[in-house]
C-alpha cells in the first residue's frame, strides 16, 4: 500500500466519523431527555406568577454630585434602597469602575419591605478636574444590574 492511498483512506475514515458524530448530536429523543434550546430556558421569576415572587430593588436616587472638592479629600455618599418586591433581595456583587471608589454593601439578604444602603467612598487623591465614577450593583432583582453614579469637580488643594 503506498502512502498516498494510506493518507486518502485516513481522510475518508475521519470524514465518515465526523458525519456519524454530527448526526448523533441531534436531540430529538422521545423519552424527554433532550436538551432544551437556550432561548426556551427562563428565569423562575419570569411570567406573571413568578414576577409576584421576585425581589425588587428601588433606589431613592442613583446619582450623586459631591460638587467641588479638594484634591486628596475623601468623601462618601449612602445610596439608600428598599426591597419593594416579595422575596429576599440579595446583592450578589457591588463593584466600582475605579480603585479610587470603594463601595460597602450589605452581605445578608434584605427582606421584602426592608431598607438598606450602599456606602460609596471616593478618594480624590491624585485626581483633578471633573470626575465621574460608576458603581455597578448586581442582585437577584428582576432588574439585576443597576449603575450608581457619583460626580465631583476636584480642585487643587492649597
Amino acid at each position: 500500500m503506498n502512502s498516498k492511498h494510506h493518507v486518502s483512506t485516513i481522510l475518508w475514515s475521519v470524514m465518515i466519523i465526523l458525519v456519524i458524530l454530527s448526526g448523533s448530536c441531534k436531540r430529538n429523543s422521545k423519552d424527554g431527555n433532550s436538551l432544551l434550546p437556550s432561548d426556551l430556558i427562563t428565569n423562575p421569576g419570569s411570567g406573571e406568577e413568578g414576577r409576584s415572587r421576585m425581589p425588587e430593588i428601588s433606589f431613592v436616587k442613583t446619582e450623586h454630585d459631591f460638587g467641588t472638592i479638594k484634591e486628596g479629600q475623601k468623601v462618601f455618599w449612602n445610596f439608600r434602597f428598599k426591597n419593594t418586591g416579595n422575596a429576599d433581595l440579595i446583592l450578589n456583587r457591588v463593584k466600582a469602575d475605579c480603585g479610587c471608589t470603594v463601595p460597602e454593601y450589605p452581605k445578608t439578604p434584605i427582606a421584602p419591605g426592608e431598607e438598606g444602603k450602599i456606602k460609596v467612598t471616593f478618594d480624590a487623591k491624585g485626581r483633578m478636574g471633573t470626575q465621574v465614577k460608576n458603581v455597578t450593583v448586581l442582585s437577584n432583582s428582576e432588574r439585576s444590574t443597576i449603575v450608581l453614579t457619583i460626580t465631583a469637580l476636584v480642585e487643587k488643594s492649597n
